[in-house]
C-alpha cells in the first residue's frame, strides 16, 4: 500500500512511498524519464537499464533563481511569460505559463501572478480529471468543464487516480473489444 509521497521541490521527480521499505522513484525528465524501485534505500530495478548513472540518482531541490520573479521588463506574451519561468525554475512549463498569462491579462504584474501560481501549485490540493480518453492528474483546476474531482493531500489523491486510472483502462479495453466484437456482424448485416 502507498504510504506517502514526496515531490522533490522544482525538481521533475516524484518518490513513492510503500509499505516494507519500498520506494519508486518517478524520475519525469522526457526522453531521459525512468523509473527506479529501491528497497531499503538501494536500487534492485530499473525501467530503462541503459541509463546506469541512475544507480545513483540525486535527489535534491531543483534550480529555483527567486530574483528573476521581478523582472527587468514585464513579459508581453505567453512565451515570454515562459521564457521568464524558465529563467526561474526549468521545471516550468506551458500550463503555468498559461495561467500566469490569464492573471496577467486579468491586471496582475508577472511576479504578483507567478507567485500566485507557484502557491497554488504548492497548495496540497489536487484535481483528477475526466475526459473521452484518458483520466487525468493535475495541480490545478482544470478550466471550462465540470468532470473533475478536486482532493486535499498527495496520497489520498494518487490513491483515486490510481485506481481510477486502472478501472478506466480496463473498461476502456473491455467496451473497445466488444464494439469491435459487434462491428464484425454488423458489417454482414449491411451488406
Amino acid at each position: 500500500a502507498l504510504i506517502d509521497v514526496k515531490v522533490v521541490p522544482f525538481e521533475r521527480i516524484m518518490i513513492l512511498y510503500f509499505e516494507e521499505n519500498y520506494a519508486l522513484i518517478l524520475k519525469l525528465h522526457g526522453i531521459a524519464a525512468n523509473v527506479i524501485l529501491r528497497k531499503e534505500g538501494e536500487v534492485i530495478s530499473l525501467f530503462n537499464k541503459d541509463r546506469k548513472e541512475e544507480l545513483n540518482i540525486d535527489i535534491t531541490p531543483g534550480y529555483f533563481e527567486e530574483s528573476q520573479l521581478t523582472p527587468e521588463q514585464e513579459p508581453l506574451n505567453q512565451q515570454e511569460v515562459l521564457s521568464q519561468l524558465r529563467l526561474i525554475a526549468p521545471v516550468f512549463e506551458k500550463q503555468f505559463a498559461a495561467r500566469v498569462w490569464e492573471d496577467m491579462e486579468d491586471g496582475k504584474i508577472f511576479s504578483q501572478a507567478a507567485k500566485a501560481i507557484i502557491e497554488e501549485a504548492n497548495s496540497g490540493i489536487y484535481y483528477i480529471q475526466k475526459e473521452p480518453t484518458k483520466i487525468k492528474f493535475l495541480i490545478f483546476r482544470p478550466a471550462g468543464t465540470d468532470h473533475f474531482v478536486q482532493l486535499e493531500g498527495i496520497v489520498p489523491a494518487l490513491q483515486v487516480f490510481l485506481k481510477a486510472h486502472y478501472q478506466y483502462s480496463i473498461y476502456r479495453r473491455r467496451y473497445q473489444f466488444i464494439e469491435k466484437e459487434i462491428a464484425k456482424p454488423m458489417k454482414k448485416l449491411k451488406k
